[in-house]
């Protein structure tokens, strides 16, 4: 069987590492060309505001390569012309919100403003086109096939590289600070209880240190949480530097609106953290040989 050569769209988060989510997928497919939105590089409004832009932008500089499939990661945002200017190619699209965004994304288009709503109305038929659907849960399937053939979707969950990540835990001499809780992420996250949460430590353990990392808070969180004197708030920093505060962590707080999966639970996980969500989980990680058992 010839191999698959394949070109992906997809997202570039700093707050995710090399070793988890969608960058295994890039690594294991490994696309000839990889176009959209690097959030670790400064993005002029347009390119970041109008994600479908990055398909054109994918359609003209891909002329000079020789594939068979288009991967769109993240295709809640990017995916509105694919299934026209790349008409002789396969299309393979994965999806990554809980199912209720997902289902009102699915049906109305994107909800962050009125140019998407309007390029999803003159492509709602696009959804038919897609040769394969990726999704990380039962229960986005469940929501996707009201739109897909339920035959082209495929419930692949997301994971973390354990190779990696037990071989960081096993080398790495920390000890965990029973005082330091981390919190990572922005996407989702319940922030009024996350507030809450600190002021209640802050009067019943004042010792504990909340660590926040993420790269693009809102001004009226970063307002709230520049009051309290038990956060941290912490940007920009590697994939060394996160593997550390998992490693010498007592816990990650992870507060959550909704989820199909997460990064940083699997990658907490995966090197000995454990996790205090307000949300249960189905999504599963393979432990065998790691830090949980």
């Amino acid at each position: 069987m010839s191999e698959v050569r394949s070109i992906a769209i997809s997202s570039n988060f700093a707050h995710h590492t090399t070793h988890s989510g969608y960058k295994q997928i890039l690594r294991f497919t490994k696309p000839l060309a990889v176009f959209g939105i690097d959030y670790t590089k400064e993005n002029s409004k347009i390119v970041q505001s109008y994600y479908y832009v990055h398909e054109f932008i994918a359609w003209f500089r891909s002329f000079s390569l020789k594939f068979d499939v288009l991967h769109i990661l993240y295709g809640e945002d990017y995916f509105r012309f694919s299934h026209i200017l790349f008409w002789r190619k396969k299309l393979v699209v994965t999806f990554h919100q809980p199912p209720d965004i997902l289902d009102q994304e699915l049906s109305l288009g994107n909800y962050n403003g009125r140019v998407a709503g309007f390029t999803h109305s003159i492509t709602r038929r696009r959804l038919r086109s897609i040769d394969a659907c990726i999704v990380m849960s039962k229960e986005q399937k469940e929501v996707a096939q009201k739109y897909i053939d339920s035959s082209k979707i495929h419930v692949i969950p997301l994971g973390v590289n354990l190779e990696r990540y037990n071989l960081a835990f096993n080398k790495h001499e920390f000890s965990r600070d029973r005082d330091q809780v981390i919190t990572v992420g922005e996407w989702l996250r319940d922030w009024d209880l996350y507030l809450k949460v600190v002021d209640e430590c802050f009067l019943k353990s004042p010792e504990t240190q909340f660590i926040l990392i993420n790269n693009r808070l809102n001004d009226q969180v970063l307002n709230e949480i520049s009051s309290r004197k038990n956060v941290k708030y912490v940007m920009n920093i590697t994939d060394a530097e996160l593997e550390k505060l998992y490693l010498t962590s007592a816990a990650m707080f992870l507060p959550l609106k909704g989820a199909a999966g997460s990064n940083a639970i699997n990658e907490a996980l995966a090197l000995g953290c454990p996790v205090i969500s307000n949300l249960r989980f189905d999504f599963w990680l393979n432990i065998a040989n790691s830090p949980l058992q």
